[in-house]
């Protein structure tokens, strides 16, 4: 599910995918606080993959402008059974826009992980993407097997807080994790500015 997507956008999305986020996994999982958050919310870091991903897409991908959502929704999740097939989410996501191109993207690099117990990887299948073209700031409306979304709140992530505040995990402040994090990447040279920035 690539279509459209600009080389730089592929290579974006290859570094989140495949070096970023399994990096950002790797710090908080040894974090100082994760099993005690673990045991309370189990391993839900949606808003830590956007918030710090972010931070990555302006390096990356500076011609868009770039903001952290979160949301409430339920809806009906086609592939689950009749009885059960209501689902409520508690997600957040990234999405970019550039002025120039007229282009949305929406980026989101961890839906599949959201509920163990509906089998998300099963429900999304191929339709999935974590790099997604859209026509607005709209998730999760145009996901092909939600149906009747019914949206009960969507506010934006404040992200120079987040960096000033401790991570739940790892109870370190944003800005100290994200250079972490950057630090360990294997394509740490192409996020300098981050590391280095004081």
């Amino acid at each position: 599910m690539n279509h459209n997507l600009t080389e730089d956008e592929l290579i974006a999305k290859d570094i989140l995918e495949n070096d970023f986020l399994p990096t950002l996994e790797f710090e908080l999982k040894r974090g100082k606080n994760f099993s005690i958050v673990m045991s309370k919310y189990a391993f839900n870091y949606c808003r830590q993959a956007s918030i710090f991903s972010l931070k990555i897409l302006q390096e990356l991908l500076p011609d868009y402008h770039w903001d952290v959502w979160e949301s409430i929704w339920i809806c009906d999740v086609k592939r689950l059974d009749s009885d059960k097939n209501r689902a409520r989410f508690d997600h957040a996501w990234v999405y970019g826009f550039n002025s120039l191109l007229d282009r949305h993207l929406i980026i989101d690099l961890t839906l599949e992980e959201l509920d163990d117990s509906i089998s998300n990887a099963q429900i999304l299948h191929d339709n999935y993407s974590s790099f997604r073209i859209v026509k607005g700031n709209y998730f999760p409306e145009d996901m092909p097997d939600y149906k009747n979304i019914e949206v009960i709140s969507k506010e934006q992530i404040d992200i120079d807080n987040m960096m000033e505040i401790k991570e739940i995990y790892t109870n370190l402040k944003g800005e100290k994790l994200i250079k972490q994090v950057c630090r360990r990447m294997k394509n740490k040279d192409k996020l300098n500015n981050l590391i280095y920035n004081k």
